[in-house]
């Protein structure tokens, strides 16, 4: 190929496909896999300042540009930090490019979500989770993400209005799992009361939703205080519906003894009734019954975490294909608050409770590295590490 066919930038590339004299040029005869590549090039070379209109020319002005190039080059624009030149340019895709924009629509959706709550944006949400519903079909697991993220940072009415739109999930999906509790605690948290037979349970669920009255019956009956917990299962009770009412009684107790965040204490509530099992069932790791820290594990009350099994499952928790880092969050920050729940009701004395929180508080501290700042740019550090400073002081 001639020296005057390639771009005089020095990339290698084709001049039509780099700078060219617009910038945003490209033969017809390339294939826009190699389109892109040049692109990605062209933006990596330029300054963060200049790659704002770069990337708005190519919007604009280049044919080829397909869904991948697109969000490969508006990634880099994000990593750049400057969140409303992001914003801007992803509105911008969506209005001149809807196709290459609804590709990647959820992915986008995510990070102006997080973005919002990072800046504080309250008003930009609504719209951004209505949105959702439209993209939810692309990968159900971010869906999951986005509505764990919101739990975390309080936003339940949010999460309850973005769960409703949705179409019913599969049974056992962990979303289907939970919706009633979302809006069963919404209903609860803006009146003040909720009955079993209320309608607007029914109406606020994911197609109508299909609810077992009884078991809502008793979740409510749990979280308004009108069950006693029992130390143990009753008999002929299985360990998961003691879990249940255990964990719905706390859920109640925690939000209006405690003051802690309605939405963040249900997402934490899912977790560790999901742990408590794993536990019981041997879903996590074999504790060796011949070794002293085995014995010590065994003899634990059943809803008693302890080091091992517990730094597993948040292990577990993180290593997903999309980790649910708000999930893990939620329950090591509320793990002191179930303990003293635990204490109050006489299910485990003081002794153990301060047993549980010494060792505990070492998971707490040596996982600080992990909480820094993964969940939406803001550091839920200082969450994890004041609830169990308290509770070491308690």
């Amino acid at each position: 190929m001639p020296r005057e066919e390639l771009c005089p930038c020095g990339s290698g590339y084709l001049r039509d496909l780099c700078c060219a004299d617009d910038g945003i040029g490209a033969s017809a005869g390339e294939s826009s896999d190699y389109v892109g590549a040049a692109f990605l090039a062209r933006i990596e070379r330029a300054t963060p300042t200049e790659r704002r209109a770069i990337i708005q020319q190519i919007l604009v002005g280049n044919a080829q540009l397909n869904a991948e190039a697109a969000f490969d080059l508006i990634a880099i624009l994000r990593d750049d930090g400057d969140r409303t030149a992001f914003a801007e340019v992803v509105a911008m895709l969506r209005t001149l490019r809807p196709t290459l924009f609804s590709a990647n629509a959820i992915y986008y959706l995510d990070w102006l979500i997080e973005d919002a709550l990072l800046k504080g944006w309250d008003g930009a949400l609504p719209a951004l989770c209505e949105q959702i519903v439209h993209a939810a079909g692309s990968d159900a697991e971010i869906v999951e993400y986005i509505i764990d993220r919101l739990a975390y940072f309080g936003r339940l009415s949010l999460v309850v209005q973005t769960i409703g739109h949705l179409a019913p999930r599969p049974e056992g999906s962990a979303l289907g799992a939970r919706a009633d509790a979302f809006v069963m605690l919404d209903l609860w948290w803006r009146s003040g009361d909720v009955h079993a037979d209320d309608p607007r349970i029914r109406l606020a669920l994911p197609g109508g939703g299909i609810i077992d009255e009884q078991r809502l019956r008793q979740r409510i009956d749990a979280l308004m205080g009108r069950y006693t917990p029992r130390p143990r299962p009753a008999a002929q009770q299985s360990l998961a519906a003691w879990l249940e009412q255990l964990s719905f009684c706390f859920l109640g107790e925690v939000t209006r003894i405690e003051q802690i965040s309605p939405a963040r204490a249900c997402l934490a509530r899912t977790a560790l009734v999901g742990y408590l099992l794993d536990r019981a069932h041997g879903g996590l790791p074999w504790v060796d019954p011949y070794t002293r820290r085995g014995v010590a594990i065994l003899q634990l009350p059943l809803v008693c975490p302890d080091r091992v099994t517990l730094e597993y499952y948040l292990e577990a928790l993180l290593e997903l294909h999309q980790p649910r880092w708000c999930v893990a969050a939620a329950l090591l920050e509320l793990m002191p608050a179930w303990l003293r729940f635990l204490e109050r009701h006489r299910v485990i004395d003081a002794s153990r409770r301060r047993a549980a929180v010494a060792e505990l508080h070492g998971l707490a501290d040596d996982s600080a590295h992990i909480w820094g700042g993964m969940v939406a740019g803001i550091s839920v550090l200082p969450n994890i590490r004041l609830a169990w400073e308290e509770a070491l002081g308690a």
